[in-house]
C-alpha cells in the first residue's frame, strides 16, 4: 500500500512528540511515526497520552511504499535513518516529497528537502503552532497540552536565549485552544549546581516512604556542614523523581539549625498547615521552616517523628477510586458474537468494555483491537469468550489515585475496572477519569 508519514528525530523529545501531533493536523493525510526510542523526559506525557497521539510503531513500516514524508525536529539524516532502514536503505525511498519543520538552523541540512519550514525558534512546536493558528485550525485541548509541553521543554521554560515573540504568540494560541499549564508543568523541572546535584544524589539513596491515610508520605535527613542555596530545588527535583503525595527535606545545619522544607501534590496534604506547627509557612503545595539552634538541638529523629505525626493529625483521606468511578457500567456478554460487541461499542462510543457473566462475574475485557483481529481472521461470528482477555487487571474501590496511577503506567492499559468483594463489578476508571483529576488539580493534586 502507499503511505505518507510523519516522522521525528530517534529518542523522541518532547518538542519532537508535540511536533509531530502538531503535523498530523497540517497533514492529516500522513500517518504519524514513533521512534523505537523515547526520551526519559518524555515518557511519562507519552504514557499518558498514548490513545490521542495514536503513534504508529516504526517497525510497522517494513514492506510499505511511502509516497511522502514529513519531518519534524531535525534536519538531519542520522537522526532519521532508524525510520529509512525499514523501508530498505540508511537514505529515503527515491522520488519521496519530503517537508521538514525544524528549528536546528546549525544541524546538517543532509536531507533531499523539498522544502524545509524553520527558523531560529526556540521549539519546532512553534513553528507548527503558528502556521495551524494562521490556518484558523482548531485543537483538541489534549494536543494544544502536548504541544505546549513541547514549546516549554525546547525553550527551557521561555528562558533560551533565542526564544523571542513567536514562542509567547504560539503559547498564547495553544493555551486559547485548551492547553493546561498544570499538566504542562508536571513534566518539568532541574537543577544547576554541583553542590544540588551531589545532595540530590544523596537524598535519592536514604529516601523514606511510608502511607499515611492512603496517601504515599516520603523524607529524607541530610545533615549540612554549613547553610547551601538552593536546597527547595533539591526537594522539588526529589519530589518529582520519587513521585510521592509529599516530601519532606530535613537538613539540620551543624551548629545552627534545622531546615524543613515540603513539598505536597495534593489539596488533601497541606504542607503549610503541618509546618505551621514548627513556626513555618507557605503554600499548600510548598512550604518552609527553620528550627533555630534551641528547638533542633532534641536532634533531627525526633523532628522526623513529629513531622510525621503532625502530617497524620492534619491530612485528609486520600482520594479513591470509589468516589471517581462510573458506576452504571456498559458490559459485554460472553456468548455475544464480535459483530454484536462492535456495534455495541459503536454505539457507547467506547473502544472497549468489560464482559460480565448472566450471574453478574465479571470474566473478561473486550477491546476494539481484540474485535480486529478477529475481523482479520474473518471470525466476527465467534463468541466474544473466545478473543477477550481473560486475566483482567482490576482495583478495589478503595484503591488511591496513586494506585490507579501505578496500573495504568505498569500495564499500559486504558481502563480499569472496579471490582467488588465478590468478584463483581461495581465500577470503571477509564484514563480520561485519572486525566480529568490531574488536570482539574482538585481534590487530589
Amino acid at each position: 500500500s502507499r503511505m505518507k508519514i510523519i516522522i521525528g528525530h530517534s529518542n523522541m523529545d518532547l518538542d519532537c512528540i508535540a511536533s509531530i501531533a502538531l503535523a498530523r493536523r497540517l497533514h492529516p493525510d500522513h500517518i504519524p511515526v514513533k521512534s523505537g526510542t523515547i526520551h526519559p523526559v518524555a515518557r511519562h506525557l507519552y504514557n499518558l497520552y498514548e490513545t490521542e497521539l495514536e503513534f504508529m510503531p516504526a517497525k510497522e513500516l517494513k514492506g510499505e511504499t511511502v509516497t511522502d514524508i514529513v519531518i519534524v525536529d531535525t534536519r538531519a539524516k542520522s537522526r532519521v535513518k532508524e525510520y529509512f532502514r525499514y523501508l530498505g536503505s540508511d537514505d529515503p525511498p527515491a522520488g519521496c516529497t519530503i517537508t521538514i519543520y525544524d528549528h536546528h538552523p546549525g544541524e546538517p541540512a543532509d536531507l533531499p528537502a523539498s522544502t524545509l519550514i524553520g527558523g531560529d525558534v526556540g521549539s519546532t512546536a512553534t513553528i507548527l503552532g503558528l502556521e495551524l493558528e494562521k490556518r484558523g485550525i482548531t485543537l483538541t485541548p489534549a494536543e494544544a497540552t502536548i504541544a505546549l509541553a513541547g514549546v516549554y521543554s525546547d525553550t527551557g521554560n521561555f528562558t533560551h536565549p533565542n526564544v523571542d515573540a513567536r514562542e509567547f504568540e504560539a503559547a498564547a494560541y495553544l493555551v486559547s485552544q485548551g492547553a493546561t499549564v498544570r499538566v504542562v508543568t508536571s513534566f518539568l523541572k532541574s537543577l544547576r549546581e554541583d553542590a544540588q546535584v551531589d545532595l540530590f544524589h544523596e537524598a535519592l539513596t536514604s529516601i523514606q516512604e511510608t502511607t499515611i491515610k492512603g496517601h504515599s508520605v516520603a523524607t529524607f535527613v541530610r545533615p549540612l556542614e554549613k547553610q547551601l542555596p538552593g536546597l527547595a530545588a533539591v526537594v522539588e527535583r526529589v519530589f518529582e523523581i520519587e513521585n510521592p503525595d509529599a516530601l519532606f527535606g530535613i537538613f539540620p545545619v551543624e551548629g545552627k539549625s534545622t531546615v524543613v522544607i515540603g513539598r505536597s501534590r495534593k489539596a488533601r496534604i497541606e504542607v503549610n498547615t503541618i509546618l505551621k506547627a514548627f513556626g513555618g509557612g507557605g503554600h499548600f503545595k510548598a512550604a518552609s521552616a527553620v528550627l533555630k539552634n534551641g528547638d533542633a538541638s532534641i536532634g533531627h529523629e525526633a523532628v522526623l517523628e513529629r513531622l510525621l505525626s503532625e502530617t497524620e493529625a492534619t491530612i485528609a483521606p486520600a482520594l479513591t477510586s470509589a468516589e471517581i468511578m462510573t458506576r452504571n457500567v456498559e458490559v459485554l456478554r460472553p456468548h455475544w458474537s464480535l459483530v454484536e460487541a462492535s456495534v455495541f461499542l459503536e454505539r457507547i462510543d467506547h473502544t472497549g468494555a468489560p464482559v460480565v457473566s448472566e450471574e453478574g462475574r465479571l470474566v473478561g475485557f473486550l477491546t476494539l483491537r481484540d474485535i480486529m483481529k478477529g475481523r482479520k481472521r474473518d471470525l466476527m461470528k465467534s463468541p466474544v469468550k473466545a478473543f477477550m482477555t481473560q486475566r483482567v487487571i482490576t482495583c478495589s474501590p478503595h484503591d488511591t489515585i496513586r494506585d490507579l496511577e501505578r496500573s495504568f503506567f505498569e500495564h499500559n492499559i486504558g481502563h480499569l475496572p472496579v471490582s467488588d468483594s465478590n468478584g463483581g463489578l461495581a465500577g470503571i476508571v477509564t484514563r480520561t477519569d485519572y486525566l480529568r483529576i490531574v488536570e482539574q488539580g482538585v481534590p487530589e493534586s
